[in-house]
């Protein structure tokens, strides 16, 4: 099963995105920036959905230390009200694949997600016949 680490100081916020991804992904959770990095050191996630401003550390830096994890290919996306052609930009060249505004719908969200990983060849389902079956 594909696993996705979310990332978000708004507790609210991440109880809607669990509730809505929890029955097609193995969810993860962290509170903030900081959190996010260790849960994303313990259980290499196939994806990662963070909040761009969060206390203790926010996205973008977050997404810089992630990076120097060994072994770490996780797709990230990031999410936020505050997306300036700045942000945009740093988060593009941290390898970002995603800059989505808050708020949100959920389904678009979902759609999004879908999305990537199909383009980047992950499935939700655990077993996948073998090629030519």
């Amino acid at each position: 099963m594909v696993s996705i680490l979310l990332v978000d100081d708004h507790p609210g916020l991440l109880e809607i995105m669990v509730l809505a991804l929890e029955d097609d992904y193995q969810i993860v959770t962290a509170r903030d920036g900081q959190e996010g990095l260790e849960k994303a050191g313990d259980h290499n996630p196939d994806l990662i959905i963070a909040d761009y401003a969060m206390p203790e550390m926010n996205g973008l830096e977050m997404v810089k230390q992630i990076r120097r994890l060994p072994d770490n290919k996780s797709l990230i996306i990031l999410v936020s009200a505050y997306l300036s052609q700045e942000v945009k930009h740093q988060a593009k060249a941290l390898g970002v694949i995603e800059c989505i505004a808050k708020p949100c719908d959920i389904v678009y969200l979902r759609n999004k997600i879908e999305a990537i990983l199909k383009k980047h060849k992950h499935s939700t389902s655990d077993s996948e016949p073998p090629a030519g079956n």
